[in-house]
């Protein structure tokens, strides 16, 4: 199974019944994905941005022009953009067969951090696993999309039962339940209510 995308993934190329023959270029259609993208795009810049005005105001070493909380930023920033590319060119049904997979992992890190000896405390709250200094693992955010890609393997595996009760309410209610609790302990409420809520 080819796990990759079409280079008509996110659109395709549309051209004029007018121009039919011409040596304009194709014009790409404006889908859905790509106004996420623009969105994302600006986002990202604009706290880019924020974290930069923020961050430089805090310097008070002369021998340092930028803040290390904004070059952490900046590597964390094109880590995302890394991971978003290569998940752009994923076709999301291949992550079908792995939903339930990355739902066990996601819910093993969320028992895995509550574990004093392993889970870290940062502003009252245990919800990072940490590895050296610099780098560090939070359960809760990967739940969150773990969670999304789990619910919808699991209503496309069963579309034919999703009517009844038990496969409808209960076992979605059970499981996002389980999910929202672990997290809750850590504490995390917005966390918690943010994964009741997508899923």
């Amino acid at each position: 199974m080819n796990v990759f995308r079409s280079e008509h993934a996110y659109g395709e190329d549309v051209q004029s019944d007018k121009d039919a023959g011409s040596n304009f270029a194709s014009i790409r259609s404006l889908e859905p994905t790509n106004i996420i993208m623009y969105l994302v795009t600006t986002f990202l810049v604009i706290g880019i941005i924020m974290i930069y005005s923020t961050s430089s105001a805090k310097v008070t070493d002369s021998t340092h022009t930028m803040n290390t909380a904004f070059l952490r930023h900046i590597m964390w920033v094109a880590i995302a953009i890394i991971g978003m590319l290569i998940m752009m060119r994923i076709d999301y049904h291949y992550l079908q067969k792995y939903s339930t997979a990355i739902f066990i992992i996601a819910l093993a890190g969320l028992v895995v951090v509550l574990i004093p000896e392993i889970g870290t405390v940062t502003y009252g709250a245990r919800r990072w696993v940490r590895f050296g200094s610099y780098f560090g693992y939070q359960p809760s955010e990967f739940a969150k999309l773990a969670m999304i890609i789990f619910m919808s393997g699991y209503i496309a595996k069963n579309q034919e039962k999703m009517s009844t009760f038990a496969r409808g309410f209960v076992v979605p209610i059970v499981l996002i339940g389980v999910v929202s609790l672990l997290i809750l302990k850590e504490p995390d409420f917005g966390t918690a209510m943010f994964i009741s809520m997508i899923s």
